[in-house]
């Protein structure tokens, strides 16, 4: 990372299914909105 940078990796996926997930507790919508960051705004 010191030498390239910070590692990003972009998932995309439905609104409905992100939703869908979250009213699971799926651990990675946990984790997203948790540590997530927004570049929007």
């Amino acid at each position: 990372m010191l030498e390239f940078g910070p590692v990003v990796e972009v998932h995309v996926m439905r609104e409905s299914n992100f939703e869908h997930k979250h009213e699971r507790n799926h651990p990675f919508v946990t984790t997203v909105l948790k540590e997530g960051r927004s570049s929007a705004g």
